[in-house]
């Protein structure tokens, strides 16, 4: 499972680079991608908002039956994006 949340945010990572010089409100949204292993293809959904001025996420396993996953924490600062996920002992 560890391995399955380093290659999400991995992908994540690339697409916030894009990011650099910009707001944080542009970091909102939802994000979506396909995680590829050799046991197959596993879709996830990230979904980023922002509320009482503090950033808040949600992950989502679109095929696994599996209830949502909130961060602990996200936190931006410039182009550098950090979320903790406390349930799967994840720091990225």
């Amino acid at each position: 499972m560890k391995k399955f949340i380093v290659w999400m945010f991995a992908l994540a990572a690339l697409r916030g680079s894009v990011l650099q010089g910009q707001n944080v409100q542009n970091l909102t949204g939802t994000w979506q991608g396909a995680l590829k292993s050799p046991n197959g293809q596993l879709r996830i959904v990230v979904k980023i908002s922002l509320a009482d001025d503090k950033l808040r996420a949600v992950l989502y396993s679109i095929d696994q039956q599996s209830p949502p996953i909130p961060a602990s924490t996200i936190t931006s600062d410039g182009s550098t994006v950090k979320m903790t996920v406390a349930v799967l002992n994840g720091n990225y």
